[in-house]
C-alpha cells in the first residue's frame, strides 16, 4: 500500500462497476445494455427529483438552549460563573 498521485489512474475501475449495478449485453450492439436491476435506477431518479431541504435553520435543541441562556445572563457573554 502507498499513495497515489491519482488513485482512479493507480487503480482503475471497470466501467460496468462503475456503474453501481449488474449489466449484460443483449447481442444487438456494442452500445446496448440490458440493466438486471431497474429498481435501483427508479429510486435515485425519484430521489433525485425530490426538492432540496433547506438546511439553513439552527435545532430546536439549540435554539433553546440560546434562548435559555440569553434570559438567564443577558448579553453578559464574559460571565464568571460559566
Amino acid at each position: 500500500m502507498g499513495l497515489a498521485e491519482d488513485p482512479n489512474k493507480a487503480v482503475p475501475i471497470p466501467r460496468k462497476k462503475l456503474l453501481g449495478m449488474e449489466v449484460e449485453s443483449d447481442g444487438q450492439g456494442p452500445g446496448k445494455k440490458i440493466v438486471q436491476k431497474p429498481y435501483v435506477v427508479n429510486e435515485m431518479e425519484y430521489e433525485a427529483s425530490l426538492p432540496e431541504k433547506k438546511s439553513n435553520t439552527l435545532s430546536r435543541d439549540l435554539i433553546d438552549y440560546v434562548r435559555y441562556m440569553i434570559q438567564n445572563h443577558g448579553e453578559n457573554y464574559k460571565s464568571a460563573d460559566c
